[in-house]
């Protein structure tokens, strides 16, 4: 009982401390809770094919023109029929009739003028939400590539190694496993990104060269020139010959996981401009984009199982290569933590987009 009032004391002498206290140990546990709930929410997604991005991508032309078809003609209905109860009250002058018949026969195109400006205005929030799938999980690929990199810079001694100062900083620590394979899961998203965005844009090619954009040229010469024969490279030195834990490999003076990291940085820039240059009104045509694509059960289920098995194919693949270069216990401890790690980006990915979307909607 002594020891009980003993360590209680410190906290009642300290009332705003442990106030403090609770309010961090409830900010951990609603973390935990946010961070479940996003992860179900994730993975209901993706079992359903992802539904709620489906209908981001469309624009439910129907349902928006239908719905303000009819606002239109209610609204006419009211202004006309609170206008025949007036003259039905009160017998007006002459000119008063001229000019209420005036209005009853002018009000009916301007609900439907206000009808239209609103149904472009839903349009156009539709395309911004479209953009908003399209450019925001790309974007947040290339800011956590940018960070892992400005990270592993600065707290990297020279030799693989963290410095003292960043000793607790285990994600960038460049040859640790966190940090191998946070930038194995970010090559990953990365990787799933471009194919199904080559699946829902099969023709960008075609709409990058007919665009008079300079910076969709650049990109394009980029990619031929730089990142396909650097990636292809590295992709097959990264299979014949993997670095492991606390070794350090250089190419052209260059240290492995820098060029790793650049080279991810690189693809995720080259499609976010694409996808920024294909997102406008004209260019969308020409790319191949076609909304009974989306809306096709089959063709979007298709295209979401490829996405999937992106996935599965590219941890195979680092299984089975680190089985046969490093070990089965090492490989095995690689696949928890690509497993952990994974699940963790996918629900940030997720709840930015539908922060991205809200604000929209409040705007």
């Amino acid at each position: 009982v002594s020891t009980g009032k003993a360590s209680a004391g410190p906290l009642l002498e300290t009332p705003m401390r442990t106030l403090l206290l609770c309010y961090v140990y409830y900010c951990v546990i609603r973390t935990h809770m946010l961070f479940g709930r996003s992860l179900w929410t994730v993975t209901w997604e993706i079992y359903h094919n992802f539904p709620t991005m489906r209908r981001m991508l469309l624009r439910n032309k129907r349902s928006s023109s239908a719905s303000f078809t009819s606002a239109a003609s209610s609204s006419a209905n009211l202004s006309t029929g609170s206008l025949k109860e007036k003259d039905k009250e009160a017998s007006p002058p002459s000119k008063d009739n001229h000019k209420q018949k005036l209005y009853l026969k002018q009000s009916p195109r301007h609900v439907s003028t206000l009808a239209r400006n609103l149904s472009g205005s839903v349009e156009s929030n539709r395309d911004i939400r479209r953009q908003i799938v399209l450019l925001v999980p790309l974007a947040v690929i290339v800011l956590l590539n940018i960070i892992m990199l400005v990270g592993q810079t600065i707290c990297e001694d020279g030799q693989g190694s963290v410095k003292p100062e960043c000793a607790e900083l285990i994600f960038f620590e460049p040859t640790g496993r966190v940090n191998r394979n946070t930038r194995f899961v970010l090559f990953l998203a990365m990787v799933q990104w471009l194919q199904a965005w080559t699946g829902i844009f099969p023709n960008w090619h075609i709409s990058l060269t007919r665009q008079d954009n300079v910076w969709s040229r650049v990109a394009s010469c980029l990619v031929i020139f730089l990142l396909v024969p650097a990636s292809l490279l590295r992709l097959s030195v990264w299979f014949v010959k993997p670095a492991g834990i606390g070794v350090v490999q250089f190419f052209v003076g260059m240290r492995h996981h820098l060029l790793d990291t650049l080279l991810v940085i690189g693809w995720s820039v080259w499609l976010l401009v694409a996808s920024g240059s294909i997102a406008t009104a004209g260019a969308l045509k020409s790319s191949g984009f076609r909304e009974n694509f989306v809306r096709d059960e089959s063709e979007w289920r298709h295209l979401c199982t490829l996405f999937k098995y992106t996935l599965f194919l590219w941890q195979a693949l680092h299984f089975i290569r680190g089985c046969v270069h490093l070990g089965p216990a090492h490989a095995q401890n690689d696949l928890i933590a690509i497993t952990l790690l994974y699940p963790m980006l996918l629900c940030l990915i997720w709840t930015v987009v539908f922060i991205a979307v809200v604000i929209t909607r409040l705007s």
